[in-house]
């Protein structure tokens, strides 16, 4: 393969058997296709490093757009985890409130229970309470038919009326029959 002259004397001498017309010519056309081979050249590691370049950005641009990928999932990854905490969290206070709201239900109805047996039986003793002193007014009211009656009447015997107080002469008057 030929190169591109320098030295136009040393590359006549080199084309013997040549006339120095065609010596010439092929000069011409061989410095043609050097140019054309350097052009050609020139424009190939242009387009390659066009090419490279390309590649580069398109390299970059993907990667930063898996980057971007990888931080959405990343982000809606948390987000997903964070609104999972909330529901657990949600659902264990609302089990810990209808828990306490059973619980308070519970002892209300418990309370109200207890109020309503309490009432029972003070309306049980008032009725009790009620019977005794019927009965004892008419035991009374019967004594007093007979004509007489007892020293003391039945409900001043208990324990209260005993003392000293309740015993001076205004207090028992009434009770004190003559026989």
């Amino acid at each position: 393969m030929a190169v591109y002259v320098v030295c136009r004397k040393r590359y006549l001498k080199m084309q013997r058997g040549f006339s120095y017309a065609q010596a010439q010519w092929r000069m011409v056309l061989q410095r043609r296709w050097y140019k054309r081979r350097r052009r050609r050249e020139d424009e190939r590691k242009q387009r390659e490093e066009e090419r490279r370049k390309k590649e580069e950005n398109r390299r970059r641009r993907q990667a930063e757009e898996e980057r971007r990928l990888q931080e959405r999932y990343q982000r809606e990854e948390e987000r997903r985890l964070e609104e999972e905490r909330r529901r657990v969290e949600m659902n264990r206070r609302n089990v810990m409130m209808a828990e306490e709201e059973k619980q308070r239900e519970e002892t209300m109805r418990q309370r109200h229970a207890e109020e309503r047996r309490l009432e029972e039986e003070r309306r049980r003793l008032e009725a009790e309470r009620m019977r005794q002193r019927q009965a004892l007014t008419e035991q009374e009211g019967a004594d007093r038919q007979r004509g007489g009656g007892s020293v003391l009447t039945l409900p001043y015997l208990t324990l209260p009326y005993l003392t000293l107080p309740y015993l001076t002469l205004p207090y028992l008057t009434p009770y004190l029959t003559l026989p």
